[in-house]
C-alpha cells in the first residue's frame, strides 16, 4: 500500500478498537441518506428530524434513528458492533432487508472499518455476495477481506489531498 505498517497499526487500533476482522459498523445516519435522500450530516435536516421524528418522510425505516444530539461535534448515530454482539445485528438485518445495497453501503467493515463501498467493489456490487463472504468468513478469509479493503480505500484516496497544503494523503501517511 505504500503505508508504514505502524501507520496501518494505527487506523486498525484507532477504527476497529479491537483490530477485529469481523468488526462492522451501521451507521443510521449514511442509511438515511442513501434509502431517504436526506443528509443527518447538516445540522438544519437533523434538527428538522429531532423536532418531528413521526414525520411522513422518514417513514419504512427499518430502526429508529436517535441521533446522538449533544455531543460535540458528533451529531450521527451508529451502531458498532462485532460478531459478539449479535443482538445489535439485528438493526443490521433490517436495514439489508430492506435496501441490501444501502444497508452495506451505510457500514464500515472490517478491522479497517472501510464503509461499504469498498465492500461492494471487491464483490462486484453484488450486495448479497458481499454479505455473505463477509459474515460466512473464516479468520483467514476475514483477515483478506479487511486487507483487501483497507487497500481498496488507500487507493482511492491516496491522490486526495489532506488539510496539509501540498500534501496528499499518502505523503500524510509516510509522514506517521
Amino acid at each position: 500500500t505504500g503505508i508504514p505498517a505502524k501507520v496501518l497499526t494505527a487506523i486498525v487500533a484507532t477504527e476497529s478498537g479491537t483490530g477485529k476482522t469481523t468488526a462492522w459498523r451501521f451507521e443510521a445516519h449514511r442509511y438515511i441518506d442513501y434509502v431517504k435522500g436526506i443528509s443527518m450530516s447538516k445540522t438544519s435536516n437533523l434538527d428538522a428530524y429531532l423536532a418531528n421524528p413521526n414525520d411522513e418522510k422518514y417513514s419504512g425505516l427499518p430502526f429508529t434513528y436517535t441521533p446522538r444530539k449533544g455531543v460535540p461535534g458528533n451529531t450521527r448515530s451508529a451502531v458498532y458492533v462485532d460478531d459478539a454482539n449479535a443482538n445489535k445485528k439485528s438493526i443490521l438485518e433490517a436495514a439489508y432487508k430492506q435496501n441490501p445495497t444501502a444497508a452495506i453501503k451505510s457500514t464500515s467493515w472490517g478491522s479497517g472499518q472501510v464503509m461499504g463501498w469498498a465492500l461492494l467493489a471487491a464483490y462486484g456490487g453484488d450486495a448479497k455476495k458481499a454479505w455473505d463472504a463477509f459474515f460466512n468468513a473464516s479468520d483467514a478469509e476475514s483477515m483478506a477481506i479487511s486487507e483487501d479493503l483497507v487497500q481498496r480505500w488507500v487507493e482511492a484516496n491516496k491522490g486526495n489531498n489532506t488539510n496539509l497544503p501540498g500534501v496528499t494523503f499518502l505523503e500524510a501517511c509516510q509522514a506517521f
